[in-house]
């Protein structure tokens, strides 16, 4: 690749990351790259480098099995162990391997060639891997191939972040992106930051999602609430986290909001609960003062914790 091609191709990831939301920047960036440095498949995978869990991953041009079956032979995998050895080295390897188990990976999703780089964060706590393959009908990856990819692989990563971090920004709300099993991926330092102040014991690396919130101690889902949103990369939930207003609520208060923003009347509540219509409709009041909400929706809205 001559130097201006890949000036070229640094400058277009960098404008991408700028102009598009991750999971478009991360599926344009990949169609790019491919212009410059062709292959048949890839993979871009994001992990914890501490127990080296993959929280996400998107593949292109590859099986549907083919990261369920990656991930059972990843004891054997010897690019795996060159990758996690040699952070930020770009890996090579051409021809199928000796393993009789990697051959038939290999044999099965036609797998000739690759090179693979894993580069870490800036928080040093996950790694991101980005692996090109190219098929036995295709010329094997060069050494040249190799020094460009290596070169390239901090832009990648650097850029998709910055999508990230510029689809943050045009936001109010602090928000983060979660594996399906609620590992944290990337975070806004806001929605860190709120976290932390509202459950100072937190680990920092796991939410788990609930119907009413999100599993924490009660003290803690009183005062903030985190709600899945539109948006996120392939394999992946975006969330929001905002302060729990309904947290501000009485006992009776709430109760009395719950059943109002079920349906019941005024007399209907105060029949269940043993009180005036009029002492309801005080409640009522106070709820909506409170909450800072206007109708029976908004009511719903900030009693659930939803959008």
């Amino acid at each position: 690749m001559e130097l201006q091609q890949y000036s070229c191709l640094v400058l277009d990831l960098h404008d991408a990351s700028r102009a598009l939301a991750p999971t478009a920047f991360q599926d344009w960036a990949i169609a790019r790259l491919r212009r410059d440095l062709p292959f048949t498949s890839a993979r871009w995978s994001v992990g914890c480098i501490a127990d080296e869990d993959i929280l996400h991953s998107a593949c292109y041009g590859t099986r549907p099995e083919f990261d369920r079956e990656l991930h059972d032979i990843r004891e054997r995998d010897d690019v795996r162990q060159r990758l996690v050895n040699e952070v930020g080295v770009t890996t090579m390897k051409s021809g199928h391997s000796a393993d009789r188990f990697l051959r038939r990976f290999d044999q099965h999703h036609d797998l000739h060639s690759l090179v693979a780089t894993a580069v870490p964060d800036a928080s040093g706590k996950l790694l991101q891997v980005i692996s090109l393959y190219r098929n036995e009908s295709a010329q094997p990856f060069t050494d040249a191939d190799r020094v460009v990819k290596q070169m390239l692989a901090p832009h990648l990563m650097q850029a998709w972040q910055g999508s990230w971090s510029h689809a943050q920004v045009t936001r109010d709300e602090p928000q983060a992106l979660l594996s399906p099993d609620g590992g944290v991926i990337d975070a806004d330092p806001r929605f860190s930051a709120m976290l932390y102040a509202a459950w100072p014991g937190w680990c920092g690396r796991r939410i788990v999602l609930t119907e009413a919130g999100f599993e924490g101690p009660p003290g803690v889902t009183a005062k903030v609430c985190i709600v899945p949103v539109a948006g996120g990369v392939p394999g992946a939930q975006r969330v929001m986290i905002r302060p729990n207003r309904s947290g501000a609520l009485t006992a009776r208060e709430r109760t009395v909001a719950e059943h109002y923003a079920t349906g019941l009347s005024y007399k209907e509540i105060a029949k269940v609960l043993g009180i005036s219509p009029d002492t309801v409709r005080s409640y009522i009041k106070c709820c909506y003062t409170k909450l800072a909400v206007g109708n029976k929706m908004q009511l719903q809205a900030a009693l659930g914790c939803r959008n």
